[in-house]
């Protein structure tokens, strides 16, 4: 099952490093930081939604 990991790069409730390990031990994951901290989903909301949306078209055409 594709899958993304996204993390926001200065995240310190779940670092950078947890979600490196998390894309390691998940077949087919794809490992996305974005710039922000926990929340980067709405700091970098427009950033957020294109990455979501090219993984999902990524994952479509296959």
């Amino acid at each position: 099952m594709p899958t993304l990991v996204l993390v926001g790069k200065d995240d310190i409730l779940t670092p950078p490093a947890f979600s490196k390990f998390l894309a390691t031990k998940i077949r087919r994951a794809r490992l996305v930081v974005l710039p922000g901290g926990h929340g980067f989903f709405l700091e970098q909301a427009d950033l957020f939604n294109r990455t979501v949306l090219r993984f999902l078209r990524s994952v479509r055409s296959k």
